[in-house]
C-alpha cells in the first residue's frame, strides 16, 4: 500500500494530468462563433486554468473512503471551476455551493441561480465545466494503464519491462526483461523512483534507455502477483510478471487486460452518475445579444480586477 505522502502525489498527479486533458478538449472547440468579449474571458479563463493546475494545490478528501468531488476543502482550497468562478465575480455562489452542496458534480449544480448565465458569459459549455471537474467513475484497467481514476508513475504503452529484485542501496538489480530492453543487460541495476524494502520485486516499464533516470515501477506480493491494492482498487484480479508486461506493452493496455480476464471490463466509484463527455460542438446556455455581450463584459472586469490584485499583493 502507498503511504499517505505517496497517495497524496499519485491524488495530485491524477487531478494535474485530468486538467490538463480538460484544457486540450477546450484547446480544440471552435469558439468562432462566441462573442469577442466572451472569446476573450475564455481565453484568460483557461490561462488561470493552466496556472491553477500548475500550482498543483488542490482540494483534499479528508472524509469519504471513496474518491468524492470538493467544491471547497476544509482548509479552504477552491476546485478548479470553484476558483474560476469566484475569480470571475461569482464569490457568493461559490460560497453558497461549499455550504449546502459541496460535494457535489458539476452537472447537477446547473440549477444553480447564475451558473448558467455566468458560462455563458464566459464561453464556457456546461459540458467543458463539467469535463475541468476530476473524474469520479473509471475503468478498472486504469489501476494498471493509468487513467483519470488512477495515476501511473510509468509509461504506457512501455517499450521494454525490466523484472528485478530491489538490493540493500535501494537499487533494482534486472534479472528478466520484456519488449525491448533498450540496451539494459541482465545483472546491470536500476534507480528507481520508489523506495522498496530489499529483496521486493519489482516491474518497471521504460520507453528509453533508463541511464540515471529514476524509474517508475510496481511491486510484486509474495505470490508474485500485482493486484493493484497500492491503487485502492479490490476488484481487480491480480497479474503476474508476464500479464502485467504484455498489458503495459501492449498498443492498448486496457483491452490487453481485458482479453485476460473479464473482470477487468468493471468500473468503479460511479454512483449511478456517467463520466462527463466534452465535446467541443457543445454550445453551452442560450443568452444572446447585448445582454451577453453586458455579461461578458461585466465577468472580463471582475477577472482584470482579480488578476491586477494578485499581481499587486505578489
Amino acid at each position: 500500500m502507498m503511504d499517505a505522502r505517496s497517495a497524496r502525489s499519485a491524488e495530485i498527479a491524477r487531478v494535474s494530468h485530468h486538467i490538463e486533458r480538460a484544457m486540450d478538449h477546450a484547446a480544440r472547440r471552435d469558439v468562432a462563433r462566441l462573442p469577442r468579449v466572451a472569446r476573450i474571458v475564455r481565453e484568460l479563463l483557461l490561462a488561470e486554468l493552466a496556472r491553477y493546475r500548475a500550482a498543483g494545490r488542490f482540494p483534499q478528501n479528508r472524509d469519504f473512503a471513496e474518491h468524492t468531488p470538493y467544491f471547497v476543502d476544509a482548509s479552504g482550497t477552491r476546485c478548479a471551476m470553484a476558483h474560476l468562478l469566484e475569480l470571475g465575480g461569482q464569490a457568493a455562489l461559490v460560497e453558497r455551493v461549499a455550504r449546502a452542496r459541496n460535494n457535489t458534480r458539476i452537472r447537477e449544480l446547473v440549477d444553480e441561480p447564475g451558473l448558467l448565465a455566468w458560462l455563458d458569459a464566459a464561453g464556457i459549455s456546461v459540458a467543458e465545466a463539467a469535463a475541468i471537474q476530476p473524474g469520479y467513475c473509471s475503468d478498472v484497467t486504469d489501476c494498471v494503464c493509468g487513467g483519470d481514476f488512477s495515476y501511473v508513475d510509468y509509461p504506457v504503452p512501455a517499450r521494454g519491462v525490466l523484472e528485478g529484485v530491489v538490493q540493500a542501496s535501494g537499487a533494482a538489480r534486472i534479472e528478466r526483461t520484456y519488449g525491448d530492453a533498450l540496451g539494459v543487460a541482465i545483472g546491470a541495476e536500476v534507480t528507481l523512483a520508489e523506495t522498496y524494502p530489499a529483496g521486493t520485486r519489482v516491474l518497471a516499464p521504460i520507453d528509453a534507455a533508463p541511464g540515471a533516470m529514476r524509474l517508475g515501477s510496481i511491486a510484486l506480493d509474495a505470490g508474485g502477483l500485482y493486484a493493484c491494492r497500492s491503487q485502492g482498487v479490490s476488484s481487480a484480479p491480480g497479474l503476474d510478471a508476464d500479464q502485467f508486461a504484455q498489458a503495459v506493452l501492449a498498443t492498448d493496455c486496457a483491452a490487453a487486460l481485458r482479453a485476460l480476464d473479464p473482470a477487468w471490463q468493471e468500473r468503479q466509484g460511479c454512483g449511478g452518475e456517467p463520466d462527463p463527455d466534452p465535446s467541443p460542438d457543445d454550445s453551452g446556455g442560450c443568452s444572446t445579444g447585448a445582454d451577453l455581450e453586458a455579461a461578458s463584459i461585466g465577468v472580463l472586469l471582475a477577472l482584470v480586477t482579480a488578476i491586477v490584485h494578485r499581481r499587486r499583493a505578489a
